[in-house]
């Protein structure tokens, strides 16, 4: 019964690693990012870029089999990964984090209390900006399979929204899982440069 039950385990790891390799082969990976006429005929905008909110948070697993680290504060970090990319965009004009929670402060509110209690107009308005940058990670994780193939995993989504008409201006949606889990998030920041390159080009075509 041993026999058997490792001959079974030999020819699921060989089929595993089969895939895994078609995977890494093909790059799969989910990318794009859309823009609105309004975003190219505005030659200068002052944004704001909120904390992320952060899907449900898997549980760590680290056993004997597998292992599974996820990034609990991937949120924030991708949000400041953003505001740091916009920056490059011509005409963009970013509101430091330091800034808005002075703001926040003066009217004796916070920044999970903004966003869960307001639209995304109303908060461009109390912030006194042109559009605020709203994202949703849904995950970011990497781990070792029980067959030692180490692998990473995140996605995200991005809107742009004019406060003065709740309007998106650009929206973005990254989805990316490959091999190594040497620098997770040097490969978010990676595809942050990438979508905000996409902005900058698509604004750019008049």
């Amino acid at each position: 019964m041993k026999v058997k039950r490792l001959v079974i385990l030999v020819i699921f790891s060989a089929f595993v690693t089969v895939l895994v390799g078609c995977e890494a082969a093909g790059q799969p990976k989910t990318f794009s990012v859309q823009i609105s006429p309004e975003l190219k005929g505005k030659s200068h905008l002052t944004l704001a870029v909120l904390p992320f909110e952060r899907g449900e948070p898997k549980a760590d697993r680290e056993d004997e089999w597998a292992s599974i680290i996820e990034i609990k504060d991937a949120g924030n970090a991708v949000s400041d990964m953003f505001t740091s990319e916009l920056m490059r965009v011509p005409g963009f004009k970013l509101v430091e984090r330091s800034q808005l929670k002075k703001i926040l402060n003066e009217l004796d509110l916070s920044l999970s209390d903004l966003i869960a209690e307001r639209s995304a107009g109303e908060i461009g308005k109390l912030l006194g900006v042109d559009a605020i940058v709203l994202g949703h990670v849904a995950e970011c994780l990497y781990g070792t399979s029980w067959i030692g193939q180490r692998w990473h995993s995140f996605s995200y989504s991005i809107r742009i929204v004019q406060a003065e008409s709740g309007t998106v201006l650009a929206s973005a949606y990254v989805a990316q899982r490959g091999e190594d889990t040497s620098d997770v998030m040097g490969r978010c920041q990676q595809s942050v440069r990438v979508v905000v390159d996409g902005i900058i080009e698509k604004r750019a075509k008049r």
